[in-house]
């Protein structure tokens, strides 16, 4: 059943919720998801997932995740946690579009892993990416990089330090089998997000 009040409208499908969201992101007419996240334990979310975490990794479209209890607010900071996924042309002018827009200053983290591997994704290599952009902002930027066996630990505790209003998160989508050995940041932060969580799938920006 669809049906609208003035330019707010709305829809009751019957089905799996997350599944169902994913579903209608697909349509051309939809350019953003905004979900709140529900508050469930967030150990058990890292094991069973959860609809916020599920459509934030699925949906083909941006998805911004709100809190609980989360009031609206000036975004100051913005975080740009730096991955293998984030250093994409399309998803670094739509955040600094994003900032410009609210006069945010953005911070470039990176999560310095034991792992050697996660040297290839520096603060600088992503310094170095955004200068040969040449992007014309008057935005405020910070590069950081953060040492953590654990990157949304690292990045929680970076952002409660900044008094962040915003993460941003890149990821992209897997089939079934990638799913299976593949631990996703977006589902782990997710499933603990106590401040405003911005998704942005690579595969959907095209560089």
């Amino acid at each position: 059943m669809r049906t609208s009040v003035g330019n707010v409208g709305y829809k009751i499908e019957i089905g799996f919720a997350a599944e169902k969201i994913v579903q209608y992101s697909e349509r051309s007419d939809i350019d953003f998801i905004v979900l709140g996240a529900s508050g469930e334990s967030p150990n058990l979310a890292r094991f069973f997932g959860s609809i916020a975490s599920d459509v934030a990794s699925k949906a083909h479209c941006p998805v911004l995740l709100i809190p609980v209890d989360n009031r609206f607010a000036k975004f100051n900071d913005v975080i740009y946690a730096s991955n293998e996924y984030s250093l994409n042309s399309e998803t670094l002018k739509f955040s600094f579009d994003w900032a410009k827009v609210f006069q945010s200053t953005l911070h470039f983290v990176h999560i310095k892993n034991i792992d050697k591997a996660f040297d290839n994704y520096s603060s600088t290599k992503m310094y170095q990416f955004i200068e040969a952009m040449d992007i014309e902002s008057d935005v405020n930027v910070v590069y950081e990089t953060v040492v953590d066996t654990l990157p949304w630990r690292g990045l929680y505790t970076y952002a409660d330090g900044v008094r962040a209003d915003l993460m941003i998160i890149v990821t992209k989508h897997r089939n079934f089998f990638e799913n299976l050995i593949h631990n996703s940041l977006t589902e782990s932060i997710s499933a603990d997000a106590h401040l405003p969580i911005l998704v942005l799938h690579s595969d959907e920006f095209k560089n």
